[in-house]
């Protein structure tokens, strides 16, 4: 089960609304494709499956060659970007910075757009972690 509830111990089975426990090996990853059909990396939203509201983690694969998505900003949304494997590129407008295993960095709202390049040979694999404010919209660059 992907997902279980933590009943492990009967004394925290009243708590078992408050945490839930699972596997990156066993999330369900969705090709993420642009509208003029570029294929993208491989996803899969972690806080949709345990109900969060206040932020937004994803488990992203990125095979080797592709990007993230299209260069884009937010006007609310705070993003992190932690590197679990492998070596990513991150484009901020015309600037890149490489990321190693281990590597994180952040994209503040507004501002240049932003995505990130997995240019090395193996693929590359990160979380990403946002903020979920009422009200973002995304700007294409």
């Amino acid at each position: 089960m992907l997902f279980e509830s933590w009943t492990k111990n009967t004394h925290l089975a009243q708590n078992q609304h408050l945490m839930k426990i699972g596997n990156l090996k066993e999330l369900r990853h969705k090709e993420l494709t642009s509208k003029t059909g570029e294929r993208f990396s491989l996803s899969a939203v972690m806080t949709d499956l345990v109900e969060h509201k206040g932020i937004f983690v994803r488990h992203e694969i990125i095979p080797s060659g592709r990007r993230t998505s299209a260069p884009h900003s937010h006007t609310a949304k705070e993003e992190m970007v932690v590197v679990l494997s492998g070596s990513i590129r991150a484009h901020l407008g015309e600037d890149t910075f490489d990321l190693n295993e281990g590597s994180f960095t952040t994209f503040v709202p507004g501002g240049s757009g932003h995505f990130l390049e997995n240019v090395s040979e193996r693929e590359a694999t990160c979380l990403v972690i946002c903020s979920k404010p009422n009200e973002d919209e995304i700007l294409y660059s």
